[in-house]
């Protein structure tokens, strides 16, 4: 019962939140946040402490250069099974997961910094800013710099309402 009643408390507290006059961006920050911690909840309850392991790295060293290979070896695993073991349980290849990671932390990037999209690739670990730009499309189906320019006309939307 007393779970039951934590996790009631917390989805009230969201609501709530979401109900208030609010701007978007502040919403949108509020929701990230909530399945964040939801998403590592469920992670840490249906995930081998392998994946667990892999996964607290990429989020840790997503700016370094991650490889299956290395984080194998680290774990004294084969290379294979845990490509296989990390795509059953996440279901997603470890490369496609540290894209999309990256990608999340490059979005966070483009609205709070002032920083140029080339900056941004390099922070997140992309060293050639074309594949960063192919990468970044292919994950949020527009270019690092539509990204911030949306935001930006969101914001300023939000502020005149």
């Amino acid at each position: 019962f007393s779970k039951n009643k934590t996790t009631d408390d917390k989805i009230y507290k969201v609501v709530r939140e979401l109900s208030q006059d609010t701007s978007f961006v502040v919403k949108i920050k509020l929701m990230r946040q909530t399945l964040s911690e939801k998403t590592k909840h469920h992670q840490n309850i249906t995930m081998s402490s392998a994946v667990q392991e892999v996964i607290k790295q990429v989020h840790q060293s997503y700016a370094e250069d991650i490889s299956l290979k290395h984080l194998s070896e680290e774990l004294h695993m084969n290379v294979m099974y845990l490509g296989q073991l990390f795509k059953k349980e996440v279901g997603v290849s470890l490369s496609k997961y540290l894209n999309e990671y990256r990608i999340e932390q490059a979005k966070t990037l483009l609205t709070q910094t002032n920083l140029t999209v080339a900056e941004i690739g390099f922070k997140v670990g992309y060293q050639n800013q074309a594949y960063f730009y192919r990468v970044f499309k292919s994950v949020a189906n527009k270019s690092p710099k539509e990204y911030r320019n949306d935001y930006l006309e969101q914001l300023k939307d939000d502020q005149l309402t």
